[in-house]
């Protein structure tokens, strides 16, 4: 009995010590800064390459004066995340009323299968668990009262859905000793410059393939990718959902085929029926622009901006 008892105390010491560890969290993070945000014109919504691409204050110069009210924008981009986590933190900020939402996307993330998998709902992905979870269970479980049961379940045992927390440092260490003696191996903002090149498709016939595929099922857009079109119609905000800039690398290799061409038809048209605008904007930022495989310097993040806000300010002109 002795040693139960001593198990479950260090089992409750353990979770309440990874709870306050992960207080600061990303998610938790951008919760707050929602949360206490004033009024703001335009919402940025994705991944990493929408929090590296986004200087708000480039575009707030570019489209209005930064001083003013009606230029706020509020950047909720999230690294490491899907469709699904950027569905939650929208809804919250949608509270703000902007009149703007602006998502940016890459590759064939607007219609391709979200991975929801335990070992997938990690680090960032782990939202879905304490950010109104009746509404991750729609994405996560929708069929399956079983696994709704055990989402339910685990959203409450800190040692699971804060595993992460643990594990960045457990990494970092892992990082240094390997690293040990040797030359630093090149970094940036969001981690060693090598880890992105395997975030793209590694082969590009089947990237075009499934590009071709997803035309030919007539594959729609993801639910929580619906979601929120639906959901910034319903306040009355404009939606405008951007390819992001992209190196000319990876253009060549994967964007300048027919059945990029085709998808991209087909996903804009699937945009439009939301009440949403699209625009391609993968091609506009030159090599230089970026700091990795994917992600916009900062420099390249002014640029960008700025561009994008003068393109919007012209549109609305017209």
């Amino acid at each position: 009995m002795v040693q139960l008892a001593l198990t479950i105390a260090l089992v409750v010491i353990l979770n309440v010590a990874i709870a306050r560890l992960a207080v600061n969290s990303v998610p938790r993070r951008l919760l707050r800064a929602i949360a206490v945000s004033p009024p703001v014109s335009a919402v940025f919504v994705g991944n990493s390459l929408v929090v590296a691409a986004i200087d708000a204050n480039a575009f707030e110069q570019a489209q209005a004066p930064a001083t003013t009210a009606e230029g706020r924008t509020l950047n909720i981009g999230m690294g490491s995340s899907s469709p699904i986590e950027h569905d939650l933190l929208l809804r919250r900020a949608l509270g703000l009323r902007p009149r703007r939402v602006i998502y940016g996307f890459f590759d064939t993330q607007l219609t391709e299968r979200i991975e929801n998998r335990w070992s997938d709902l990690f680090g960032n992905r782990a939202m879905v668990f304490y950010v109104d979870p009746s509404i991750g269970l729609r994405y996560i479980a929708p069929d399956s009262p079983w696994r709704a049961l055990q989402f339910r379940l685990l959203g409450r045992i800190p040692m699971f859905v804060e595993r992460a927390s643990i594990w960045a440092r457990v990494e970092r260490g892992r990082r240094r000793l390997r690293d040990f003696g040797i030359q630093p191996r090149q970094s940036a903002r969001f981690g060693q410059v090598g880890d992105f090149g395997e975030i793209e498709p590694l082969d590009a016939a089947a990237f075009r393939r499934h590009c071709a595929a997803a035309i030919a099922q007539r594959a729609p857009l993801v639910p929580p990718m619906i979601d929120m079109l639906e959901q910034a119609q319903h306040v009355g905000a404009d939606t405008l959902v951007v390819e992001m800039p992209q190196t000319s690398r990876h253009r060549a290799q994967y964007y300048d085929t027919p059945e990029w061409a085709d998808y991209r038809e087909y996903v804009a048209a699937e945009v439009r029926r939301y009440g949403a605008s699209y625009l391609q904007a993968s091609d506009w930022m030159a090599d230089g622009a970026f700091e990795d495989e994917i992600h916009l310097s900062p420099a390249g993040a002014r640029a960008f901006s700025a561009r994008l806000a003068t393109v919007l300010v012209e549109s609305a002109g017209k």
